[in-house]
C-alpha cells in the first residue's frame, strides 16, 4: 500500500517489534512550488530606551516578589514543623 501525498510518497516497509517502519520519499520542488512559499519577516519595530527600561523595572518587580514569596514560604514551613513538634 503505497500513499501519495503533495510532495512526497510513503511506503510502508516491513512491521518490526517496536512498530511501523516507513519510507517515506521527498519529491524535488517545482519552480512554482519556490515563489509560493517565500516567507518574508515581518517590519522590526524600533525599541526605544526607555521601553527597554521599563522591561527591565518590570522583570527585577518580578524577582523581588518571588523572592519575597520564597522568603516567607521558607519561614512558614519553619514556623509550621516548629509547632507540629511541640
Amino acid at each position: 500500500m503505497e500513499i501519495e501525498c503533495s510532495g512526497m510518497e510513503v511506503k510502508p516497509i516491513n512491521k518490526r517489534a517496536s512498530g511501523q517502519a516507513f519510507e517515506v520519499i521527498l519529491k524535488p520542488p517545482s519552480p512554482m512550488s519556490d515563489a509560493a512559499h517565500c516567507v518574508t519577516s515581518p517590519p522590526k519595530r524600533e525599541v526605544s530606551l526607555e521601553d527597554i527600561q521599563k522591561k527591565l523595572e518590570a522583570a527585577e518587580d518580578r524577582r523581588r516578589v518571588s523572592h519575597h514569596l520564597s522568603v516567607s514560604l521558607s519561614i512558614s514551613r519553619q514556623l509550621n514543623s516548629k509547632t507540629e513538634s511541640h
